[in-house]
């Protein structure tokens, strides 16, 4: 089996943005099941033979996954129950992607897929990169002269435990991603959460990264920055060894 052992960061993350579009959008208020996830989306990545999607697909489902119907909403493979929500955080969704746009989310994603899986290099500099891919076509969207983003994006969901007290979850970075790039995904949870009576909570932020143009520009060079780094150093390393 031939696996390339080379990508191009600048053109990685097209694949996955193309098959994202191609997803079909959630109604508003939610009103059959839908979901997206980064491993349904695997078997549109280029040159990935099938034999490796079963070995990445549950693991990348529960890292990005995002589900919602009408008794509940699924993050990362965690359900949770609309008559169990107390409030949905929300912020601006710039600093939201900076926030999660770091060296440690790149650490985390190079530990995703086992080691004992054939081209596990290859397989991981593709997810980083068209991650942070993704990131950076956030960026180039806030730039363009009529933004083509959110100004907010949900971020936290807090919820009843079985046994009381407050749980939180948080969406993960392909969530995000989803909930910012198609927006009818955005208004499909702000309606259905509202038919819920379910609180949106603003969390009114000042950023330390100056305006929406300046943190575009730092949230793309951070995203580039990552993706570059990828196939190299410590990412290689663990990918190779299993260990920092």
């Amino acid at each position: 089996m031939t696996v390339p052992t080379e990508s191009d960061p600048s053109r990685a993350h097209l694949w996955v943005l193309a098959r994202l579009e191609q997803v079909s959008r959630p109604q508003s208020p939610v009103q059959q099941p839908w979901g997206v996830s980064l491993g349904e989306l695997l078997p549109a990545a280029p040159r990935v033979p099938a034999v490796l999607l079963g070995f990445t697909r549950r693991t990348l489902d529960r890292f990005g996954g995002l589900r919602l119907a009408p008794d509940g909403i699924g993050i990362n493979g965690q359900q949770v129950d609309w008559a169990t929500i107390e409030e949905i955080r929300v912020r601006n969704t710039l600093d939201v992607l900076l926030e999660a746009s770091s060296q440690r989310l790149a650490d985390r994603i190079a530990g995703l897929v086992p080691w004992f899986v054939p081209a596990r290099g290859y397989l991981t500099s593709l997810v980083v990169e068209s991650v942070f891919g993704l990131v950076a076509q956030v960026a180039h969207r806030a730039m363009a002269p009529q933004p083509r983003i959110p100004a907010l994006i949900p971020y936290q969901i807090v919820y009843k435990g079985r046994f009381g007290g407050r749980h939180r979850v948080e969406l993960g970075i392909f969530a995000l991603l989803v909930v910012t790039l198609l927006p009818e995904v955005n208004q499909s949870i702000a309606t259905t959460a509202s038919r819920h009576r379910i609180i949106a909570a603003v969390e009114h932020w000042t950023p330390a990264h100056g305006d929406v143009g300046h943190r575009a520009q730092e949230l793309l060079h951070r995203a580039q920055t990552l993706s570059r780094w990828a196939p190299l150093g410590k990412l290689m390393r663990r990918v190779r060894g299993g260990r920092s």
